[in-house]
């Protein structure tokens, strides 16, 4: 198992979200950061509840992205400090 997975929302075949479902169903301890252009409310919290670890807006990816690694990496976990309503 990997160490940590950073998944796109929008692939082919199969939606981020759904993958993400699967591999925490079958790897519960699954560290997960979602990379994509969503954020609103209502989307942060479906990757809440789907047990994601961590989101980062496509826009901050290059200024977020080690940080975000290294908090997951040591059992938090990275939401924006402010969601949309």
């Amino acid at each position: 198992m990997a160490d940590i997975i950073l998944m796109d929302i929008v692939m082919p075949g199969i939606d981020g979200i759904e993958a993400s479902k699967i591999i925490i169903d079958k790897y519960n301890d699954a560290k997960i950061i979602i990379i994509t252009m969503h954020n609103e409310k209502v989307f942060l919290e479906q990757l809440i509840n789907t047990g994601i670890k961590g989101y980062i807006h496509k826009d901050e990816l290059f200024d977020r992205i080690s940080g975000a690694i290294e908090s997951v990496l040591q059992g938090e976990y990275c939401f924006p400090e402010v969601v949309p309503l």
